[in-house]
């Protein structure tokens, strides 16, 4: 339901001086209908809000009690402005398919969970958006995981995706978990270096929702040859898979 005290995490390729960016944003009041993030605002600016974001077209997009994911896509081809994030203004798509994508919620108070004796959470995938680069091509995120130390408030992950003809693998570990989430940088690599001739490094922003850690999620990029940004959200699951991290 709509309210004060989410955390959005955002991912995309802004047109203007911006570039990439990946980001998570705390203490925001936001906006759903039907399930579906509309807009968010907090106490320093608008981010997207409605009537505020141009032609964009939400997709992908779906939310339980506890999280919410969707990809805001210039699906009109044309040159848009939004508002994204606090702060910053006039950003813009310019090519049919860019996308910002988006994971959403209340953030867990790990400290409060830890007392209660919980020391460790593991997840399955729940859904995802599609992954898509700084020019609007799609691919598919083929596996996805995540870990949370409870204790030591710190997360591990991965994500696997096939872009371009080209597979890629993103990872992070042992990651801080704040108040209002978690945002750092991970390692990326693909399939034959091909993606990554000139090099490759992965970012990740997210959060871990639910008031026993029931729900996580993560936007991410990765950058390479192309600039690729999507986002995954996990369900708490003792069985879920353990991140295979070298």
């Amino acid at each position: 339901e709509s309210g004060d005290g989410f955390s959005v995490a955002l991912g995309y390729y802004s047109r203007n001086t911006e570039g990439p960016v990946n980001e998570l944003i705390g203490d925001n009041r936001a906006t759903f209908s039907d399930g579906e993030l509309t807009g968010f605002t907090n106490s320093n600016a608008e981010g997207i809000t409605t009537g505020d974001h141009g032609a964009l077209t939400l997709v992908d997009a779906g939310s339980d009690q506890f999280i919410g994911w969707g990809r805001w896509s210039n699906t009109s081809g044309t040159s848009e402005s939004f508002t994204a994030r606090p702060g910053f203004s006039g950003e813009s798509f310019s090519q049919q398919n860019q996308s910002l994508h988006y994971v959403t919620g209340k953030p867990t108070d790990l400290t409060a969970l830890a007392e209660l004796g919980e020391t460790q959470a593991r997840y399955a995938l729940l859904d995802s958006t599609t992954p898509t680069t700084r020019d609007g091509t799609t691919g598919e995120l083929t596996d996805a995981t995540m870990l949370l130390d409870i204790t030591n408030a710190r997360v591990s992950g991965t994500a696997s995706l096939s872009v371009n003809s080209d597979d890629y693998d993103l990872a992070f570990l042992n990651v801080a978990v704040g108040p209002k989430g978690f945002s750092d940088s991970a390692a990326a690599v693909s399939s034959a270096n091909g993606g990554c001739s000139s090099g490759c490094s992965g970012f990740v922003s997210g959060l871990i929702a639910g008031p026993a850690a029931e729900r996580a999620g993560f936007v991410y990029h990765v950058q390479g040859n192309d600039d690729i940004f999507g986002a995954a959200t996990f369900t708490k699951n003792p069985n879920g898979p353990l991140p295979n991290i070298d």
